[in-house]
């Protein structure tokens, strides 16, 4: 297998830092008027890349031409420009010499222990940095920048008043709202106050929407106030992503001039762990640049582009990466999946079947190749893949899931079943294979216990939503067997836990009215429409229920309300069309509305019960002659398809029409 080879920027130097004369540090005649220096412990440059050496020696270069003239000023842009070069590249130590010294020479300069600070940091060194942000507070002490580091580094050392003073002077200042609020969010948790940490991380995220990070110290304060649904809907995400960020030029500066791609891969792999990814696509990019041979590059700016939603950006790098290593199992792993999300199985399964080939023991590779094999229907295949991730990894329980489902679409439902009860007994808290075990021993005719399968379910300790789809899905299948009182009973729960949910009204008013609690029914149906005026459905299942109750003109008013808000929907058009044709209150009824709007249903949707209405609006309007062709060939259709119950509907109101009677409405 052809790899990239990795080519790093820089070589650690680790001999100790040794005041001498400046002369000392590259060999010229020592200016008497210049102060002691530190050594600058320049590293090999051996195997760095030839554009981040070339920068490197040109700033080595311009410093031996400043010590040459002997003069302070040129010496401190030139150890300040030699600082920043090393920084860039993560050569900490020679960074912080380079700026020690040009802190020597420009005491007063406010940029040398502010870069100082943000190396020590960065390091680890807090105690140092400490010093470094103090030192600049005292050159400027407006620099937010310098306070909110500073006030990081008191909160990682446990110093929460300290931190929060930090925090406070920085509220107002442009830019800086989002990193206040979030310090001192945690320093109100840190000194035992939640409620002002909830709203402190509240104003962060306000500012920052995008701020991940500020999700799970808010959860935790959510909970210690007992707010545990809210706190649940913050821990649940991936707190990592998205940093708290803040203007700082120095250090956008500093980072822009690094030009190798190894700095560029850890910068965007940081950039990518932080959710920030527009930023890790723009340095994986630009790492692709200096180094078009570098696959991890590649790899990762693929990724990249498939959190960020765009997958035509990442088959092509993806598509590029695969010619420069055919052989690569994890560009092919990563083809595949990409693939497998665009849609493109039959490329999927191709991709992933060669990252198999190349590492039998790509677990991963095999896994989403069963996934993909069940988007084709090849269940024979999703079985063997998934029986060999069972082999890499035998407690993978969506291998498991998989592997199960592959016997009960080939035939072997009990066999199944008997995976998916071990499953669930070893995985209590998987949905899925619960969902699946009820649909297996649905299969095999076991009704109680499929019903069973998800009612267990409902002991679970779910997180609202989930225990909202999961009542929904008990109801369902309560329902099918005829167990009303149970499915009526968790669509009533579903409404309690989403009182402001129009859709969950509307599914329990139409469950009560199947069962015949009518009233109720249109007591839901109208708290569903006050809860959101445009649910067309809610408003034509009400105006059905007040058709068979005989209420038509409360019916027809709400089918025009559902057809102002709806005009093209096939549903209330076509209701309203057979009202208007089949009402027995004469003076609702209008046979040419009711025509004209039949034809626009069919023309919406195609089916003979759109195109009986039709014939209904022709009756009505005494065109009996063109109603009974259009309704012969209707049932002749209707043959053809073998509806014998729509079949003998349509016979039985052509023999009206031949007898020249309208069809109308009739209350049940």
């Amino acid at each position: 297998m052809n790899r990239s080879k990795r080519v790093f920027p820089f070589q650690r130097f680790r001999g100790p830092a040794i005041l001498v004369l400046a002369a000392v540090l590259l060999g010229c005649p020592a200016p008497p008027s210049l102060p002691d220096l530190a050594e600058v412990p320049h590293p090999d440059l051996a195997n760095v890349e030839p554009a981040a050496r070339q920068q490197i020696e040109e700033r080595k270069e311009a410093l031996e031409r400043a010590l040459g003239r002997g003069e302070a000023p040129p010496l401190v842009n030139a150890f300040g420009d030699l600082g920043e070069t090393y920084q860039a590249y993560g050569l900490t130590g020679a960074a912080d010499v380079s700026y020690a010294n040009a802190q020597t020479l420009e005491p007063e300069g406010f940029s040398w222990p502010y870069l100082r600070g943000v190396v020590a940091q960065e390091g680890g060194d807090f105690p140092a940095a400490v010093g470094h942000f103090e030192r600049a507070l005292e050159l400027r002490s407006q620099s937010a920048q310098a306070r909110a580091r500073l006030g990081e580094i008191l909160l990682a050392q446990g110093d929460a008043e300290g931190a929060a003073d930090q925090f406070r002077r920085i509220a107002d200042e442009g830019g800086f709202g989002a990193a206040s609020a979030y310090g001192l969010g945690r320093a109100a948790a840190s000194m035992g106050d939640p409620e002002a940490a909830v709203g402190h991380f509240q104003d962060a995220l306000d500012r920052q929407p995008g701020a991940g990070a500020v999700r799970h110290p808010m959860g935790l304060a959510l909970a210690q106030l007992g707010r545990t649904e809210e706190a649940e809907s913050y821990l649940g995400g991936r707190s990592a992503a998205g940093e708290v960020t803040f203007p700082d030029p120095l250090v956008d500066r500093v980072r822009g001039l690094a030009v190798s791609s190894g700095v560029l891969l850890r910068r965007g792999n940081q950039a990518l762990m932080a959710g920030r990814l527009d930023e890790a696509a723009d340095l994986f990019a630009k790492g692709v640049e200096v180094n078009p041979e570098n696959v991890e590059l590649r790899l990762n700016l693929a990724l990249t582009h498939v959190r960020n939603e765009k997958i035509d950006d990442a088959l092509e790098v993806l598509r590029a990466a695969a010619e420069l290593e055919p052989d690569n199992p994890r560009v092919q792993h990563d083809l595949g999946a990409a693939y497998r999300t665009k849609g493109r199985f039959d490329l999927a399964a191709e991709a992933l079947g060669r990252a198999t080939e190349l590492q039998p023991d790509y677990t991963s590779a095999h896994f989403n190749l069963a996934n993909v094999m069940v988007a084709l229907g090849r269940w024979d295949d999703v079985a063997t893949s998934a029986d060999r991730t069972l082999e890499l990894d035998p407690a993978d329980g969506r291998a498991r899931y998989l592997a199960a489902m592959a016997r009960h679409q080939q035939g072997d439902s009990a066999a199944a079943a008997a995976r998916l009860r071990r499953l669930v007994a070893d995985e209590p808290d998987n949905l899925v294979a619960r969902e699946g075990l009820g649909t297996v021993l649905e299969a095999l005719g076991q009704r109680s216990q499929a019903v069973a399968a998800f009612a267990d379910g409902l002991a679970l300790d779910l997180d609202p939503e989930a225990r909202v789809s999961w009542l929904d899905k008990t109801a369902r299948i309560a329902w099918r067997y005829n167990r009303r009182d149970e499915a009526l009973g968790h669509w009533r729960e579903i409404t309690e836990l989403r009182p402001d949910s129009s859709s969950a009204f509307t599914d329990y008013a139409n469950a009560l009215q199947l069962a015949g609690q009518r009233a109720e029914a249109r007591t839901h149906f109208a708290t569903a429409i006050e809860l959101d005026p445009s649910n067309v459905t809610a408003r034509l299942s009400e105006a059905s229920l007040l058709i068979l109750e005989g209420d038509f003109q409360s019916a027809k008013n709400r089918l025009e309300a559902a057809h102002a808000q709806a005009p093209q929907d096939a549903a209330v058009v076509h209701t309203l069309a057979r009202l208007l044709a089949t009402c027995p209150v004469a003076n609702l009824r209008d046979g040419e509305r009711a025509f004209d709007l039949a034809r626009q249903a069919y023309a919406l949707e195609s089916t003979l019960e759109r195109a009986e209405t039709v014939a209904m609006a022709l009756a009505e309007m005494g065109k009996f002659e063109e109603a009974i062709r259009f309704q012969r060939g209707l049932v002749r259709q209707a043959q053809a398809q073998g509806d014998q119950r729509l079949l003998q509907g349509l016979v039985r109101h052509l023999r009206m029409y031949e007898n020249r009677q309208p069809v109308r409405a009739t209350v049940q």
